[in-house]
């Protein structure tokens, strides 16, 4: 008999859940792609359906569900964070208790009671989910890994030996102490939210120089073995923001106001707390065994950029959702390999982040014929040849295929596409499609096979995981694509993983020259990445696509 293992994340951002079959993914999914409720926190009771509906089992057959944390010891670090910073700490100490005192101090009762589970209820440990989404979905037999997040139970920052005996965990650095933490407070100063809009201030990083290098090293001092702090005199764990307002504001300026102009200050600051970001990375990467392939997971790996500098270091693997919602994915994992779930039956996941639902051609035909558009089957119309067709002459293509991706990028199954040599088509979407502020960056999706020919650094990207230089003779063929500092936050093509996407951008070459196009997520600003066709016809219509391909149909608000 199969034996099932679903993996869970919930209750901070991203929940998600993914369930594993003898030790494959059947499906994994991030609820807010169900919800329709961004970063969506709750509870996954949709994600567990849909995992459960794809395995056409019941609750009750699942044989052992993970929770990718140990929730007891992440309870003991909020309650110690709550006492230090009483009475600051009042509206934050009732808002999060009156969660807890819902029934979830026994979460494994609460699990079982709300969901039906009738076997073994586990739970992982926070980085250990992220380190084993990390390695168990890598190339590598053996890796370090950096785990560097805000926080999970207490580690902030851990680092694994891994290996065919399974993660070893070396040492870590505990809260407040964490690198997650002080880049989210700068996010917040810049007047971004936090654990939503980091990338932002990577982005807008760009822009700026580091000329607030000693107030970044008075916040975040290093040490002579690797490790780093946070001054005291600067954070403050209890508060809303985790900022001492005051000393920061004597160290930096004054915050920027949310929706408020951006000026050089705040580039500027982004630029140094990028910096610094980067060298504390480095200073960990470099206590670690000399040659040895790194992997990388949690929140913080999401900084393409520090990623591509450890990239220069050694091979490095980032997973396609480092960040809390593949912790599930990871904990799944942790309940197969590490808990004996999975018996002698060793397994490593499919590396593929196209793990979603799909949908056939009827659900698509059926969607646009309920949203009142008209749809011609592509074929008629000579096929994806009329897709590279219609971005050639500029048009701004919703482009929805197969296998909903899992994670924050948008690679393909679930994208917005253009051409990428056009100037003006990177305000373009921004302004009239995404609805977003006008220094954000659009990825280049290129042919795996021709990444020499334009970036000055040839390796696989395939998950937009670096940001790599786009080399100096190309880009003003990519303008739409190249951010201020002359890089790209690329996706490497292939045939064996993407073959559509890889047919259409090689159709686009034959008529440009140029084996690149302009890929978005497919949303709006505020909203997730869609899912369905119901959703897919719906943004089409609030963002003023010019077409949308869903599936084997073409459809288009205007004749053509």
């Amino acid at each position: 008999m199969p034996r099932h293992v679903l993996g869970l994340s919930a209750f901070f951002h991203d929940s998600a859940a993914c369930l594993l079959r003898d030790g494959e993914i059947v499906l994994a999914v991030e609820e807010e792609r169900l919800s329709r409720v961004k970063h969506d926190h709750a509870y996954p009771d949709r994600a567990i359906a849909a995992c459960l509906d794809a395995a056409g089992i019941a609750a009750a057959d699942v044989d052992a569900v993970v929770f990718y944390e140990k929730t007891l010891p992440k309870l003991e670090r909020q309650l110690d964070t709550w006492l230090r910073g009483f009475p600051r700490s009042y509206t934050s100490f009732v808002r999060s208790m009156s969660r807890w005192l819902d029934g979830r101090l026994d979460l494994a009762r609460w699990i079982a009671r709300r969901s039906g589970f009738r076997r073994e209820i586990l739970f992982s440990e926070h980085h250990l989910s992220h380190a084993a989404f990390a390695f168990f979905s890598s190339p590598f037999d053996e890796a370090s890994v950096i785990v560097a997040d805000g926080v999970g139970e207490w580690a902030t920052t851990s680092v694994w030996s891994a290996g065919p005996g399974g993660l070893v965990a070396d040492r870590e650095i505990r809260f407040p102490d964490s690198l997650g933490l002080f880049y989210s407070m700068i996010t917040a100063h810049l007047g971004f939210r936090v654990n939503e809009d980091e990338y932002k201030v990577m982005g807008l990083a760009a822009y700026g120089r580091d000329s607030f290098r000693d107030a970044m090293a008075a916040i975040l001092p290093f040490e002579d073995d690797g490790a780093f702090r946070l001054s005291r005199a600067f954070v403050d764990p209890a508060g809303r923001e985790r900022l001492s307002r005051p000393a920061i504001d004597r160290l930096i300026g004054p915050a920027r106001v949310p929706g408020g102009p951006i000026e050089d200050r705040h580039r500027d600051l982004a630029r140094s707390a990028q910096v610094r970001l980067e060298e504390a990375l480095l200073r960990v990467e470099a206590t670690l065994p000399a040659g040895m392939p790194l992997c990388a997971a949690g929140g913080v790996a999401l900084n393409g950029a520090a990623n591509a500098r450890l990239a220069r270091r050694r091979p490095l693997f980032v997973p396609f959702a480092p960040g809390d919602s593949g912790a599930a994915i990871g904990a799944a994992q942790v309940g197969w390999h590490l808990a004996g779930i999975g018996g002698d039956r060793p397994a490593r996941a499919r590396v593929t982040p196209f793990l979603g639902p799909s949908f056939d051609r009827a659900a698509c035909a059926e969607a646009a014929r309920a949203a009142g558009l008209e749809a011609r089957p592509l074929v008629e119309l000579g096929g994806d040849a009329h897709v590279a067709d219609a971005l050639v002459a500029g048009a701004i293509v919703g482009f929805f295929d197969g296998r909903m991706e899992f994670g924050p990028r948008a690679l393909g199954a679930r994208s917005i596409l253009a051409d990428p040599r056009r100037a003006e088509m990177r305000d373009v979407v921004n302004a009239r499609i995404k609805h977003r502020e006008p220094f954000r960056p659009f990825a280049p999706a290129i042919l795996e096979e021709r990444v020499a020919d334009w970036f000055e650094e040839a390796r696989p990207v395939p998950f937009m995981q670096e940001i790599l230089p786009v080399r100096a003779d190309r880009r003003a063929d990519l303008a739409a694509v190249v951010h201020v500092d002359g890089t790209g936050r690329l996706q490497t093509v292939s045939a064996a993983d993407l073959p559509r996407l890889h047919a259409l951008l090689l159709l686009f070459e034959a008529r440009t020259g140029v084996p690149v196009l302009l890929n978005t997520s497919f949303n709006v600003a505020g909203e997730p990445i869609v899912c369905t066709p119901e959703d897919a016809c719906r943004c089409f219509v609030a963002a003023d696509l010019d077409a949308l391909v869903l599936g084997e149909l073409w459809i288009r608000k205007r004749p053509g």
